[in-house]
């Protein structure tokens, strides 16, 4: 209809421009008033017709019915045919998508892929971007057999990180492309590695205490029965071994659940003075059982840092039990605090502050130019740790097996600091001299 119109609009204007003029005359108009007044009024009616046909070729687009007539499909419209809509649909794909094609050249490439690789440029091999091999081995399988290539990758640094990646190729005008997209699989592979964990780990540690519970309940169905002595002794032990298996069950799950989200970084702003506060008022049963006294340095501004507050305070706590429970009987505990430091040195403080000290880095962040931290260092007087045990103090299960770790702890406070600690981006160091001091220090990016 459109074309029909568009063929015959000039002469149409004409005829009716003549016409109408014609009509004017008669009222004895002048010819120039007449003309010009036809040819504005057969412009108006021009531009209505114009619109009217524009309106029935958008509803035409709109809707159409099928050759059955029984239902009525959305044709494309101008919008999804619109480069710019694809471009900026394509870009709010959260996942890495690039396309090459058959030379290695990346022909596009979404918003998520170039601040992945850091893409500036489209049109230069793959190669000068994606710098990790398994990518680009897969990359040559696809081009090589020409099919889908789905491989799995893991990168341990900072974090760990599970990725599915996927190349498929199509043809576009006798050419081959290959899609290139990068899939999180982090939080699937890890719930299943805590689940196998978890299965096994607490099936070993539960054996013992359980076989203990087992063997005193038979013994006081027995021999025992009638032992009232036997039996308040016996119903103590098991009381006990219900607390050690109830603090391993927590501990697992607690670790299971820092371990889920490490790879996302907590985002609020957690003061560091009134954790330490917190922490204390929490062990101060503990502080008096031992007899002893928590010495407590802090700056005399309010030290900030950004964390998750009960993950921080999860940290404090565990070290000062470890402090206090390890530590000499009736010696003091002492808590530095430290803001604004620099990476060099934090490390200097928390390995070379003991006279004839061994140290260990338990994690340490990756270096940021210019990145300062706070830190917390929490020192005790005691037996100490020998070297040949430290670089595995925060291995889950690790306990030091000698004559004198009186402490039977379930072996995972340690480990959820390690896991905490790896999540704020920050480090841990440990740094004792045998029969003299021990002091764990944390650092946490400001």
């Amino acid at each position: 209809m459109k074309k029909l119109y568009d063929f015959l609009e000039i002469p149409i204007i004409v005829i009716l421009s003549a016409v109408i003029g014609s009509s004017l005359l008669l009222f004895d108009l002048p010819a120039w008033i007449a003309i010009s007044s036809a040819v504005l009024l057969v412009l108006i009616i021009a531009k209505f017709f114009k619109y009217i046909i524009r309106e029935i070729e958008k509803l035409e687009n709109i809707q159409a019915t099928n050759q059955d007539g029984d239902k009525t499909v959305i044709n494309e419209s101008n919008l999804a045919q619109s480069p710019t809509f694809a471009s900026h649909a394509f870009d709010a794909i959260k996942t890495p998508i690039f396309i090459i094609d058959q030379y290695s050249r990346v022909n596009l490439a979404n918003l998520a892929a170039k601040r992945r690789f850091a893409i500036e440029s489209l049109g230069a091999r793959v190669e000068t971007s994606v710098r990790s091999p398994e990518i680009l081995r897969a990359v040559e399988r696809a081009m090589d057999e020409n099919k889908l290539v789905s491989v799995n990758i893991e990168h341990h640094f900072p974090e760990t990180i599970y990725e599915n990646i996927e190349i498929t190729p199509f043809n576009h005008d006798g050419r081959f492309f290959y899609i290139v997209s990068l899939n999180d699989e982090t939080n699937l592979r890890k719930a299943e590695k805590m689940r196998v964990d978890f299965l096994a780990n607490a099936g070993h540690e539960l054996r013992t205490p359980l076989s203990s519970i087992r063997g005193f309940l038979e013994t006081l169905q027995g021999s025992a029965k009638d032992d009232e002595k036997a039996r308040e002794r016996f119903i103590a032990i098991m009381v006990t071994q219900g607390e050690r298996m109830s603090r391993l069950i927590n501990d697992i799950l607690s670790l299971s659940k820092i371990e889920l989200n490490e790879h996302l970084p907590p985002k609020d702003i957690v003061s560091l003075n009134g954790t330490l506060d917190f922490a204390i008022n929490s062990t101060s049963p503990i502080i008096e059982n031992y007899k002893s006294e928590v010495v407590l340095n802090l700056p005399t501004n309010e030290v900030s840092i950004i964390g998750q507050a009960d993950q921080i305070q999860q940290i404090v706590i565990n070290l000062l039990e470890n402090a206090l429970k390890y530590g000499a009987y009736g010696e003091k505990v002492l808590i530095s605090v430290g803001h604004g430091i620099d990476l060099e040195t934090i490390q200097e403080i928390g390995t070379k502050s003991i006279a004839g000290s061994s140290y260990a880095t338990l994690c340490a962040p990756q270096k940021i130019a210019g990145q300062t931290y706070s830190y917390v260092r929490i020192e005790n007087a005691g037996k100490g740790i020998e070297k040949k045990y430290m670089s595995r103090l925060s291995e889950r299960f690790y306990r030091i097996d000698d004559e004198s770790a009186h402490i039977k702890g379930t072996g995972l406070g340690l480990a959820i600091v390690k896991h905490i600690i790896n999540r704020h981006k920050g480090g841990f160091l440990v740094e004792s001299t045998p029969q003299i001091k021990t002091a764990f220090t944390f650092f946490i990016p400001n």
